[in-house]
């Protein structure tokens, strides 16, 4: 007989695919699959294009609860995972094996390096420079100015880019990376940082950095790299129990990706 959900989510006063009602061919017998992790889980990281059979990147979730990738680790390829969005849209997929160490693209690119910007340390033009922004000297300069300086870029729908950026110098207000035409958070101490955003189906791909709070300093050594397998703290994504293709099982086209929060429902597979 087909599987029907069961189970009631007293949120959103409605069914939840989480609970499962089917019949045990071996056994002659319901059983139910149970519900084993449920909450809002903030500051989810997905990677949702299809990464086929995985040799070039996966489909992943990262930046998971430690109660999640413990269940993962303990049950790799018999969990399925429900991402569900403010509006209730969802994508679903079967989370295969917790993820080891964080990867991203060392090729592809213009210049096949896996970076989606052409000339991240800034030693030449192309640059959108708004004002305020200028290219000098190996670095970007920004002078007292709260616009943007960016370039255009192509990245593959549905993938998790990685931004990372050193803010070098700053004498007021902040910078941030901006990626897709979304920025990042701003930052005002001299260091390192890194921005996760995952590119949709369409929309601006232009990305670069910004000034926050009429921003004074420069930046250098922007890169934008998909993220290909994911941290300690995520797991792979495929179609299927027992599947290779990594990829979500059911993606709606109106899910909104980027949310700083998502109401996740992980259960067994029998």
């Amino acid at each position: 007989m087909p599987d029907y959900k069961l189970g009631w989510d007293e949120q959103r006063r409605g069914s939840v695919p989480g609970m499962r009602m089917g019949w045990d061919k071996s056994r002659q017998n319901i059983y139910l699959a149970p519900i084993l992790y449920e909450g809002t889980i903030t500051g989810l990281r997905i990677g949702a294009a299809d990464g086929g059979d995985g040799s070039v990147f996966k489909a992943l979730v990262d930046n998971l609860p430690t109660a999640v990738t413990d269940l993962v680790a303990a049950n790799p390829g018999n969990l399925e995972i429900y991402i569900y969005d403010s509006a209730n849209r969802f994508i679903k997929g079967v989370l295969k094996a917790a993820g080891t160490s964080e990867t991203v693209a060392t090729t592809g690119g213009p210049l096949n390096d896996g970076n989606l910007i052409t000339d991240g340390t800034f030693d030449g033009a192309g640059w959108t420079a708004q004002s305020g922004w200028a290219v000098e000297s190996g670095v970007a300069t920004g002078t007292t100015t709260t616009n943007s300086i960016y370039r255009s870029t192509v990245p593959t729908a549905g993938g998790l880019y990685k931004s990372t950026w050193d803010l070098v110098s700053r004498t007021g207000g902040a910078a941030a990376s901006r990626v897709f035409a979304i920025n990042g958070t701003a930052q005002s101490v001299p260091g390192t940082y890194s921005y996760y955003r995952t590119y949709p189906t369409a929309g601006n791909a232009n990305s670069g950095i910004s000034g926050i709070d009429v921003f004074s300093g420069t930046v250098d050594n922007l890169l934008l790299k998909q993220v290909l397998t994911p941290s300690s703290s995520g797991a792979t994504i495929v179609t299927a129990k027992g599947g290779t293709t990594y990829n979500f099982s059911y993606k709606n086209t109106s899910f909104t990706y980027n949310a700083a929060s998502y109401y996740v429902i992980i259960r067994a597979i029998r």
